[in-house]
């Protein structure tokens, strides 16, 4: 079964628990950032528990977040979630939860397409992570998942790439570099020469995104989910990382736009509140000519009613 967030042991003493653990073999746990207090984690990781009850907790080095061994302490009350020494250093999975990603997914025509996403989910038994995408959820192999800066999976998420190589490599580092432009070209002008067949998909009536679009984002700190504005990610991302001032307001994450902080669901997308409306004209209007076929064609008799 997939683990979302990961169910936490209950632990009543954490005391002997931690010095029973560690007298026989190493013990590793697996840590969320709202365990620990003082938000010295921005991401999960895995940890080994130390010998004694005063030692300290140190998280395992994480090439896609954290490089260095840290030490941390977990309130008397709980350990994390106990696993195992292969779950911790072989097979990882954990790390990926929380992460923004490219994501290797199969296409309607059975191309192997790349596209931007978050991971909302994990299997440590198969390995497996679940990825939200602008084209639905993804279960797959954490060997296809590829990590991606946050800002770079929220402004290319409707798009897919064929070239996982050249998009890491390449299109993510320019467009972090396109973004400390001071001023900020209007948004379509400025993702435009990241957008694979670009040309192509102006042509068929694709839409760039906008300052007003919506994404629904995972708060890898919280777990929270959380929508955003891209104009709110934008604004602080360039202001976190860039200390270029923001023009409008801005929360405590890439995530926390105070514009929607009291909506607890994804704004219906108004081209698809379009589409429904139309849908519903045209069914009325079919329902006229219908009736207005029988009457025309003596079927229906006003005085057979009457």
């Amino acid at each position: 079964m997939a683990q979302d967030g990961r169910l936490r042991s209950s632990i009543t003493s954490d005391l002997h628990a931690r010095t029973s653990l560690s007298e026989s073999t190493d013990a590793f746990t697996y840590v969320l950032p709202e365990d620990v207090p003082g938000g010295v984690l921005e991401f999960p990781v895995y940890a080994r528990i130390g010998q004694t009850s005063s030692d300290p907790i140190w998280t395992l080095p994480c090439d896609l977040h954290l490089e260095t061994a840290m030490a941390i302490a977990l309130p008397a009350t709980s350990l994390g979630q106990i696993v195992s020494e292969e779950e911790a250093l072989v097979a990882t999975t954990g790390v990926w939860h929380r992460q923004s990603v490219v994501v290797l997914i199969e296409s309607e025509n059975r191309q192997s397409e790349f596209c931007h996403g978050q991971v909302t989910g994990f299997d440590v038994p198969t390995r497996t992570v679940t990825v939200r995408t602008g084209y639905g959820l993804f279960t797959v192999h954490q060997r296809d998942v590829f990590i991606a800066p946050p800002i770079c999976a929220l402004l290319l998420w409707p798009f897919s790439y064929s070239d996982i190589s050249k998009l890491t490599n390449d299109i993510h580092p320019k467009l972090l570099a396109a973004l400390a432009r001071d001023p900020l070209p209007d948004l379509s002008v400025l993702l435009a020469p990241f957008v694979e067949n670009y040309k192509d998909l102006i042509e068929a009536g694709a839409e760039l995104p906008q300052l007003q679009d919506v994404r629904l984002w995972m708060d890898p700190m919280t777990g929270e989910e959380r929508l955003t504005s891209l104009g709110h990610a934008l604004a602080y991302y360039r202001s976190h990382f860039l200390h270029i001032q923001s023009d409008i307001p801005i929360g405590n994450a890439l995530c926390d736009d105070p514009g929607l902080r009291h909506h607890t669901q994804k704004p219906q997308n108004k081209h698809c509140c379009t589409f429904r409306r139309m849908i519903l004209i045209l069914f009325v209007l079919l329902l006229i000519t219908y009736i207005v076929y029988f009457i025309l064609m003596g079927k229906v008799h006003f005085r057979e009613i009457w």
